[in-house]
Formats: C-alpha cells, structure tokens, sequence
C-alpha cells in the first residue's frame, strides 16, 4: 500500500467545510468528544458540495507523500473486483457489490421507441405515408371517374383501398369469372410520385422530430430503430390497403380487383427505412463511404435536380394542353401520382432514346377471340414520332439540362488549374448504371397473367437502348462540367450562381468543394497528452507588397508575367512549360474575368442567338399547332362535322366523291339539309399513321344507331413545305339506284330527281309496263321521297324514306336493310283524284254502253249488243272502282236493264231484262303528259 493520500471522491461525504445530517464533520466515530461548530444563526439551504479536482501532475499532497491515480469510471474490473458483467466496484451505496453492465447500442437506440415522443414519430410517420397513399388514391378516382363516368359514384370510391395499395405497392391484380375461361391479369408499375411524397414526408418529419424523440445514437443502432419504425409502417399499410378488394358484378361475369400485399410490404418498408436513415444518420454515413463513391453520388445528385426541375417543368405544362385539346382534362388530376415517371419517359426520347411495346402469347386461341392483337410487338417510337414539331423544344430543354447540370457538377469537384478528363468517367458510368435499372427494370409497365386459360405476358417502357443513350448525355455532362463553371463565371456570374446555388459556387471559388468528398472519415487525429505542437518554422522573409508569410514548403512562385491579355485581363502562361503545381493546401486563383468589351461582345452574341432560337421555337410550336389541326384524325373530324351541319357542297370540295354531275343531284346543300336525319354524335379516334398512310376510326349515329366508320388518308404534298396535308381517300357518298313503272320522276330531299325510261314505247300500261331507272349517290341521311311533278297529283308513292347508312357497319340496335350501293323500287298508290277520274271513265263506258250505237262496241255486255232492243237503260251505275298499282283498275257491279221489241205478229209485250256486271281496264301513262289515259278493256261477270 502507498503512504499517499487518494484524492477526494466525489460522491463520499465531504471531511470537512459542510454540515451533515446528524451532527458536524468533528462529530465522527473517529474524534467523538470533539466540540461542536456553533449554527448557523439565519438558516438557509444547504451548499452543494464543491466539484471534485484532479490533482495536477506532480503535486504533493498535504503531509507529503503522492496522490494515487484514480481508476476511470468505465474501466475494466480488476481481478477479482466483482462478479462477471459488473463493473469496478464503488462504494455507492452501503452493502452495494457493483451496478449492472450498461446496455448496447441498440439497447440503447430502441428504448426511446417506446417513450411517448418516440411513439409520436412513429404515429406520424404512418399517417405521412396512408396520406400519401390516399390522395394519391382519390386523385386516381377523379381522374377515372371524368373519363368514364360510372353510374354510381359511391362504386368507383369503394375502389379506394385497393388504389391506395395500388399506389404504394405499384401492383394491380385483376380476375374475371366468365363463360370463355375467364382471366387472371396482373399489371405493375410504380407510382413513383406517390413513394417519392411519402418519402420526403418521413424525411422531414424524421429531421424535424430527431432532437425530441431521441433518435439520435450509433449508426448500428440508428439502422436498427429505422428498420423497426419501416416494418411497423409498412405492416400498417399493408393491412390498411393490401388486404381489401374490390368486386363487380356484371351479368354474369364476377370481376375481383385487389393490390399486391407483399410488394407494399416490401416497397413501403424500402422507401420508410431509407427515409429514416437519410435524415438521422446521413452525415455519418456519407462520412463513412469512400470518397470517390461520395463525390459521384453527389455529383449525380445535382444532375438528377437539375433534370429533374428543367423536365418536370416541361411535362406539367405539356400534359395540361394535351389532356385539355384532346377533351380529357380530368387526367390532368394523375399527374401528380405519375409525374416522374412521365419525366423520366420524357427525359429518355430527349436523349434520343425509344418508347417500344413487347407482348408474348403462347396459344393461338387468343386470335380466335380478337385479343392476340393486343399482344403484338410494337416498333419503337421516337421523340418526333410522338411529338412531331415539338420534339425541338423536348431537345431545347435537355440542351438546357445538359448546360446547367454541367455547371451545378463542375461547381461540386475541386477546383484545379487546369480541367482533368481523368475524374469524368465515374459520373457517366454512374448515370448509365441507373438509367438502365430504373428505365429498363422498375419503370415499365408490365402484365403478365393469362386470358382464356391461356398465358400471356407484355411490357410497355423504354428500349434498352435508352439506358444507353442516358449514359452517353451523363458524359457528356461531366466532360463539360470540367469548362462550364469557369466559363460562365468568367462570363455571367448571375448564371453560375442560378444554375449551382450560392453557397456552391462560393465554396468553389474558396476552393473547399469537393474537398469533403476527398477528406478522410473521422476527425483529425489529435496530438498525444501532454504534448506540446512545434512551433511554426519561421518564414524566411516577409512579402512587401501583402505582408503575409509565404506558405512553408511551397515552391517558389512563377517568373512574373510579360504581358497581360486584353481580352480577358489574364496573365499568360510562362513559356511552354506546364504550369506549376500550388502547395499543399493552397487555393488556385479564380478564373480572371472577361474584359468589359469582350463581356459585351458575348452578351450581344448571346443576346442575338437567344432572338434567333426564341423565333424558331416559336415558329416551330406555330408549325406544331397548325399541323395539329391537320392531322388525319382533324381532317376526318373536320368532314364529318361539315355531313352533320348539311353543308354537302364543301364536304365535295374536301373529298371528290368521282361521280358525273349528273349522279350528284342528292350531294347538294339542298338536299343534305333537307334530311330528315343526320350524323350526330361524333367521335373521331386517334390516327394510326404508317408512314404517308394513315387509317381513323370514327363513330357517330343516325337516327338513333350508332355505327362504326373507319377512313383511309393519304400525306400530300405538304404547304409551304411545312404544313401538313391529309387527303381523305374515299368519299363516304353512297350509291343508290331508283326504280319505278309508276314514275317518271322522284323528289328526294327537296330535289327533283329525274327517271329514265329503260325500253319500250313512251307510254306504260299494265299490259306493257315501263321502268323508269336511275343512280345517284348520296351522304348519310334518311331523306324523305315523293312523286315527281308530272304524276304527283294522280299518284303517290309507297316509299317514302330513303335511309343510307354505312354498309357492313355494325349498329347497337337493331336496323333496317341498308340502301347503300342497293336499288330501292318505287311504287305507286293512287290518289283519290285518279280514282274519281277512272270512275267517271267507268259511268261514261256505262251510259254509252246503253246509247246506240256504242251500245254494239265489244267492250259492252252482250245483253246491250243488239239492235232488236226496244230500250236500255241504266239501273244501277257504278259509284266506285278498286286499282291495282294505279294502273288497273276494276268497277263495282253495275245494272243495266234492256227491253226487247214486241212481237211482229202482235201478243203480249216482251218483259225486260236485267243484267248486273264490272267494268276493268288499265290506266295508261304517256310521257310528257300530266294527264292519264283511262282505258275500260272488258266486261267481267258481277258474280
């Protein structure tokens, strides 16, 4: 044992200086008698003891001898001091052995978990990311609900769960029980707006809650709480959202929707736990990386910002006019759930890269049932085929993104002399790499299932050629990263500064950029104990002119330059030998910036360019829109809607229909607007365009049907070499051929339509019948028919509608024969003025019949033809007559009552005869006569 005395211990009670309860510090079992201390006369609290000192190195205690060290609070157990798991034992407490081992890391990060702040964050973290889920589901249901409207609101928000799981977990599965074999269809793509809002809303709740939910520990323990919190998020979601489903029942089809729990498991928990260790621990672990890997993340970041921002502002604005012009607006609400994936599409055709559609199917059936057409492989689509003129502004923005990401990277790497090609190459690789997983791997929309028991399987996304075309534009980044900074900051400093951020381009002009990224993790090894640090070596003279030190160790500065440019206010280059290396530490000196003359001869060039490409865009988005409306589907719209207001002459000047003039007597204004049915209901499809061919599908109705049409378009000769002009192949005029032996002539819609006679004399009868024939063409309409001038008054006809419809069309009713390209015979039905007419005829052959001598004429009864007759007369005339076709025609029963001559020889006088019969004939019409010719052909029996 050592004679020196050990230093006070803190939490033993005080020898002396202090009263303890019970009696004074003299008052001990060691010194009993001794006298005690006189009390304190005011009383008041109790002094806290003094702080404990540790002697300094070297001291004597009071009474000679040495301190003895003290053992460190945490230190290993001695032998045999306690018990395993128990530290040095301390006298804390009377009869106390030792304390137990404090908890671990990950004790210690999950305990705060369970305390109210802790559970707080957690509560709040869940409902950042159902929040999250369920705008997002709200919004798809609005936008649903806009393009296809349901007849029950309250059906479509019954899909709400399964949109929300739908959103989170990017996966939609579809089953459908029907008599064919019904389907089993699964598709998938994420909804990276959605997990990029949840994500960043965990984030900031995370950064705002750290100092109060005690989240902050060790990076093992840190990761341990985050995967907790993500699990228990994502199992809320998942019984929130994943477990539900949705079910319809139409006829006898029972369809089930429901989302993929697993990946909203999964995805949920990925998104959360990265979250949360971004927030809590994302200086540690950017600390803990190696700095190469460091510098590229953030040099990819600022890429990513910079396309992020240019792209995204061009897709909203894009998809608001696109979804507007084509009458579709509420899609716009889905805009927010799938933007970025929009503009990462829109990104990759900007870098020249192609849209592609691959399906497979293993059974031909499918072609049976019409389906396999939905699973064919689709040629690669490009920015101009998509976006036609505007494709310039897509490659005016990614020119834009490439300049100002090229700035925002150059200003995150350290600052050299000269640009080094050497550190390029990792961002390009980088870009590469990402773009090739997210546009080919986790961006595409997939299905896969089957249909009709058999499988099949189809993705819709970019070609794998866009991942390299990404890579290609991130290298040309970083090359120009290593000259864009210094050339802006030298030129517009206000532009730099928009493009990389203030406190960016102030670090890289101080010349601490990048020099994070190369510092070692850790902090800077101290000196040892005790230690006292070199002084400085003295600097050997003092500058005149700055009065600073020259730095220890470096080289010694460049000869003085000869002259100075005055271009740019820079000193040349000494010679033709490189430039020397600055000292370790020392900052180059920032690029000299351009001469006044020099900066105003740039911006006048700049000024002039930024005139020349604000015209051409300007030209060509005024190209864009005029072309728009001339597109196949425009031009298709544009004709249809001139059938439906009547207007037939310009239909004709769009669209010869190739007839003589003399068939067009129903293509006029006159006639189409005089139908009593027309087009309505229009809608004109999208165009499939095949290069100077293109094929529209539209739909309308008439008269209550709706049918299909599909037109044919051939690309002309473009105007102005610039505007686009499609010509409708075929007119949609159809043929129809008039037939009549009752008319010379028609009016159909208001318009006289000659007959032509086929054959014959001019006159028609019965007995020999003329045919009048001939074609006209004519747009869809129901028109209606009468009887021509000439016999209009006399006869009318039994059809009296003309319908013409689409021929093979489809129709959602039931409808009549279709005339088009048929013929439609006319006939006649007489009028009561032809009727009176044949019935005077009739009375006329009757009184003659009775008068001599026509009495003798064939057509009489043979009761009446004879001269031995001593009277005749009519009893009973004829009051009506029945036609056939207007041109026969039969009396009703006539009585005609003769008496012969009496005897010669004398007797008793003859009695009188009665005889009842019917007059027929025939009406005869003869062209260029208004009047008919009404023949009595025979006498028929009145039985």
């Amino acid at each position: 044992m050592s004679d020196a005395t050990p230093p006070p211990d803190p939490e033993a009670p005080q020898a002396s200086g202090e009263s303890q309860p019970g009696g004074s510090p003299s008052d001990t079992p060691e010194n009993p008698g001794a006298p005690q201390a006189p009390a304190p006369a005011v009383p008041g609290p109790v002094p806290p003891p003094p702080a404990p000192t540790t002697p300094a190195p070297g001291a004597v205690p009071p009474g000679g001898g040495a301190y003895s060290a003290a053992p460190a609070p945490d230190a290993a157990p001695a032998p045999g001091a306690g018990p395993p798991g128990f530290d040095t034992y301390r006298p804390e407490a009377p009869g106390a052995f030792g304390r137990p081992a404090s908890p671990g890391p990950v004790q210690r990060s999950l305990a705060p978990l369970l305390t109210s702040p802790g559970l707080t964050s957690l509560g709040i973290t869940i409902a950042v990311v159902i929040g999250a889920a369920f705008i997002s589901a709200v919004l798809l249901i609005l936008a649903i609900q806009g393009v296809v409207p349901s007849r029950d609101l309250q059906v479509s928000f019954s899909l709400l769960p399964v949109l929300m799981g739908a959103s989170l977990g990017g996966r939609l599965s579809m089953s459908v029980s029907a008599g064919l074999g019904g389907a089993n269809v699964s598709v998938s793509m994420p909804a990276l707006g959605t997990l990029l809002a949840a994500g960043a809303g965990v984030y900031l709740v995370a950064t705002r809650r750290a100092g109060l939910d005690g989240s902050g520990a060790p990076l093992g323990g840190l990761c341990a709480r985050a995967a907790v919190e993500a699990a228990a998020t994502a199992l809320a979601a998942c019984v929130l959202t994943a477990t539900s489903s949705f079910t319809s029942v139409d006829g006898g089809e029972i369809g089930d929707v429901r989302s993929s729990a697993p990946l909203t498991l999964i995805v949920v928990a990925l998104v959360v736990f990265v979250a949360l260790v971004a927030a809590r621990g994302g200086e540690t672990l950017a600390l803990m990386m190696p700095a190469g890997l460091r510098q590229v993340l953030s040099e990819l970041a600022a890429l990513t910002t910079v396309a992020g921002l240019v792209m995204g502002g061009l897709v909203v604005p894009g998809t608001v006019i696109g979804a507007l012009s084509n009458g579709d607006g509420p899609l716009i609400l889905a805009l927010p759930v799938y933007l970025p994936n929009l503009a990462l599409y829109t990104l990759s055709l900007g870098c020249l890269g192609g849209l592609t559609v691959t399906g497979a199917s293993s059974s031909g059936s499918l072609a049976d049932a019409g389906i396999q057409s939905l699973l064919r492989n689709v040629e690669p689509v490009y920015a101009w085929d998509v976006l036609g003129g505007v494709s310039v502004l897509l490659f005016l923005a990614l020119l834009v993104v490439v300049l100002a990401a090229a700035a925002r990277v150059g200003v995150r790497r350290v600052r050299l002399v000269r640009p080094d090609l050497t550190r390029t190459w990792a961002l390009g690789a980088a870009v590469l790499v990402v773009g090739v997983v997210v546009l080919n791997l986790l961006l595409p929309l997939r299905l896969s299932g089957g249909l009709l028991g058999q499988p099949v399987s189809g993705a819709a996304g970019a070609t794998w050629s866009a991942g390299l075309t990404l890579g290609i534009v991130g290298m040309i980044v970083s090359v120009l990263a290593e000259y864009v900074p210094a050339w802006l900051y030298t030129s517009a400093t206000g532009l730099l500064t928009l493009c990389a951020g203030r406190s960016a381009v102030s670090a890289w002009l101080a010349g601490s950029s990048g020099q994070r990224a190369n510092r070692p993790p850790g902090p800077a090894p101290s000196t040892a104990a005790g230690a006292v640090p070199p002084p400085p070596s003295a600097p050997s003279a003092v500058s005149a002119a700055t009065g600073a030190f020259p730095v220890v160790g470096s080289a010694p500065a460049p000869s003085a330059p000869s002259a100075v440019s005055a271009a740019t206010g820079a000193f040349p280059a000494v010679g033709s030998a490189p430039a020397p290396s600055t000292a370790a530490g020392a900052v180059p000196p920032p690029p000299a910036p351009m001469s006044p003359k020099t900066r105003r001869r740039l911006r006048t060039g700049v000024g002039v360019l930024s005139l020349v490409l604000v015209l051409v865009v300007a030209a060509v988005v005024a190209v864009h829109v005029l072309n728009s409306r001339r597109s196949p589907d425009k031009e298709v719209a544009t004709y249809l809607n001139l059938l439906a207001d009547g207007h037939a002459q310009a239909a004709n000047e769009m669209v010869d229909p190739g007839v003589s003039n003399d068939k067009r007597l129903l293509l006029t204004d006159e006639a189409l607007g005089a139908a009593t049915s027309r087009i309505t209901s229009i809608r004109v499809k999208d165009a499939d365009v095949d290069g100077d061919h293109a094929s529209v599908d539209a739909t309308f109705s008439l008269d209550g049907q709706k049918f299909d049409y599909t037109f044919s378009l051939t690309k002309g000769d473009s105007e102005y070499g610039l505007l686009d002009n499609w010509e409708i192949d075929d007119s949609p005029a159809s043929p129809v051929t008039l037939t009549s032996t009752s008319f010379d002539s028609l009016i159909v819609g208001g318009q006289e339509v000659p007959l032509e006679r086929e054959g014959g004399s001019s006159s028609s009868s019965a007995s020999a019948p003329a045919t009048y024939k001939t074609v006209q063409y004519a747009y869809f309409g129901v028109y209606d028919i009468a009887g021509g001038s000439s016999r209009s008054t006399y006869l009318t006809p039994d059809t009296t509608s003309l319908e013409i419809k689409p021929s093979g069309s489809t129709s959602t009713a039931k409808t009549m024969p279709s005339a088009s390209g048929e013929t439609v015979e006319v006939g006649g039905t007489p009028t009561q003025a032809l009727k009176d007419l044949v019935l005077s005829s009739v009375k006329s052959r009757a009184k003659a019949c009775v008068t001599v001598p026509t009495n003798m004429d064939p057509v009489c009864p043979s009761a009446t033809q004879s001269s031995h007759l001593a009277s005749l007369e009519v009893t009973t005339d004829a009051t009506s007559v029945t036609m056939e076709s207007g041109t026969r025609f039969t009396s009703d029963v006539i009585s005609i009552t003769t008496t012969p001559d009496p005897p010669k020889g004398g007797g008793s006088a003859p009695k009188p005869n009665r005889t009842q019969f019917r007059f027929s004939g025939e009406v005869t019409w003869t062209d260029g006569q208004e009047e008919p010719t009404v023949t009595v052909k025979r006498t028929e029996p009145a039985g």
